[in-house]
């Protein structure tokens, strides 16, 4: 499935993809966190 974008990866999108990964984990992180917090307080 992915084997398509392997080598282009490879040559020089590799930086800005993790990049994009790592913002979209801190993302998702903090909503993670934000989710918990109210689950918390509902309890």
């Amino acid at each position: 499935m992915i084997s398509r974008r392997d080598p282009a990866a490879r040559k020089g999108v590799g930086e800005p993809m993790s990049v994009v990964v790592f913002i979209v984990l801190t993302v998702a992180i903090f909503a993670l966190l934000g989710l918990v917090q109210k689950l918390v307080e509902g309890l």
